[in-house]
């Protein structure tokens, strides 16, 4: 569903952090490098990707590319102390 909106509607904007703006089209050109990235690590199905963010583009990015990657995220909070993360 995601790339077929990336590729109808490239420019439009699919994240607002501020005053930085992504669009669809970056956003999806981010996701698959990160996604090939995670992939030569070797995430794929049956793969638990760790994600230690602050809400930001960078979390929307590292959980699409997770998933684009066939894997699947699990979100931790930076505010828990080092032990339960």
């Amino acid at each position: 569903l995601f790339e077929r909106h990336a590729e109808l509607r490239p420019e439009a904007t699919a994240l607002v952090c501020g005053d930085l703006e992504v669009s669809y089209a970056d956003l999806n050109r981010q996701a698959n490098q990160l996604a090939r990235h995670l992939r030569g690590l070797g995430v794929g199905a049956d793969v638990r990707v760790a994600i230690c963010s602050g809400r930001g583009i960078e979390m929307v990015l590292a959980m699409l590319a997770t998933l684009k990657a066939g894997g699947c995220y699990v979100p931790l909070d930076p505010a828990y102390p080092a032990e339960r993360l």
